[in-house]
């Protein structure tokens, strides 16, 4: 009776047992390295989706002389929807879609300008969708930037990532992640923004930061602009600043900043709130054009004083540009009111008000190091 009883519980515990039925071999997925989304430009309606696709019997070659080929696939699918591109694509590949390797989600400035929301909520539901995923935005045709003809890294996806990582480790842009665009998409204190990159030749280029009211895209800062803004945003910015002479526009050297510090100070002015944007940053001078007079004291003290107003000066451009020109909050100042304001907040419009908040900037500078100097 005993034996019979060990045998029969034994026989429930083989139900617990988990099995292989449902398994998926790695070779059977089709894993998508990137997405780039345009809109159908033979149709007024419609989409145009390209993927990067790894081969993995190219992958193991390397995709070198070696090697039987590229390393991926390119392949482009038209559709009305994503969901249907993704079914007509899945049909036309040997194995289901996988994109828990998806690095980037690459989207045309035209179809940000008419809304991305829609074509992200796919994305948004499917959980193998990576949301540490990179957003990025392209002044041109996605799909030109996931078949860029690299030699810099066989796999374009991967040439990408490592140049937008790079791009955040020199302070030179932010971090926009998929998951980052959602967030601010969500709250309403904030506005998503997102880099834009584009090819230049063989590698890709820095072109500037998008930004988006709500899902989309309202203008754009360039590479010069994204810089500033960063120092308005990051603490531990850095960049360069140019003094030029005002009679002729020579240069007259060339300071490179080091480290940043930032605070941010509001005061309610009849009524409204006012922010000042204390900015201190050191450096070093890296090019020098105006000869041994750098060893005078009193003339470190002017040039502090005239890289700081030229900052200042460079800094408040960028703020009435994104008040008056683009009028989106990407500074996030619309959550700094929110937490500070609360019974304003309830009763303004926020994406109204902020083209009308006064916004100041106050920079300090400091000469840390001069280089080695003739006399």
């Amino acid at each position: 009776m005993a034996r019979r009883i060990t045998s029969l519980l034994l026989l429930l515990l083989l139900l617990t047992l988990g099995g292989c039925y449902d398994k998926q071999d790695i070779e059977q997925r089709t894993a998508i390295l990137a997405v780039g989304i345009d809109k159908n430009p033979e149709a007024e309606t419609g989409l145009e989706v390209t993927v990067q696709i790894a081969t993995h019997h190219n992958l193991a070659a390397g995709g070198g002389e070696g090697g039987e080929g590229k390393p991926f696939l390119v392949t482009t699918v038209r559709g009305n929807s994503i969901s249907s591109i993704f079914n007509k694509l899945e049909n036309m590949v040997n194995g289901p879609l996988f994109f828990g390797n998806t690095m980037l989600l690459v989207i045309s400035r035209e179809v940000a300008e008419e809304g991305v929301y829609n074509h992200l909520d796919y994305f948004l539901r499917n959980a193998q969708f990576r949301r540490k995923s990179w957003l990025i935005i392209s002044p041109g045709q996605a799909k030109e930037l996931l078949d860029i003809p690299t030699l810099l890294h066989p796999i374009p996806a991967l040439y990408l990532r490592t140049a937008l990582e790079n791009f955040v480790d020199t302070k030179a842009a932010p971090f926009t992640m998929f998951e980052n665009f959602i967030t601010s998409l969500n709250c309403p204190a904030e506005e998503p923004i997102a880099v834009i990159l584009g090819p230049a030749g063989d590698k890709v280029e820095l072109k500037g930061l998008a930004a988006f009211a709500q899902d989309r895209m309202v203008g754009e800062l360039d590479a010069a602009e994204l810089s500033l803004f960063l120092y308005l945003t990051r603490p531990n910015s850095r960049g360069l600043v140019y003094l030029l002479k005002p009679e002729d526009n020579q240069m007259e050297l060339c300071y490179e900043i080091q480290n940043s510090n930032l605070k941010l100070h509001s005061t309610l002015e009849g009524g409204r709130p006012s922010f000042t944007y204390q900015l201190w940053v050191e450096g070093n001078i890296v090019e020098n054009y105006l000869g041994p007079i750098l060893d005078d004291e009193a003339t470190l003290r002017r040039l502090e004083g005239r890289l700081a107003a030229k900052l200042e000066g460079e800094c408040l451009q960028v703020i009435r540009k994104v008040q008056e020109e683009i009028g989106s909050d990407i500074f996030n100042l619309g959550e700094y009111v929110r937490a500070h304001y609360p019974y304003y907040w309830q009763e303004i419009n926020w994406r109204e008000e902020f083209p009308r908040v006064p916004i100041r900037v106050e920079v300090t500078t400091h000469i840390r190091r001069l280089g080695i100097r003739r006399k």
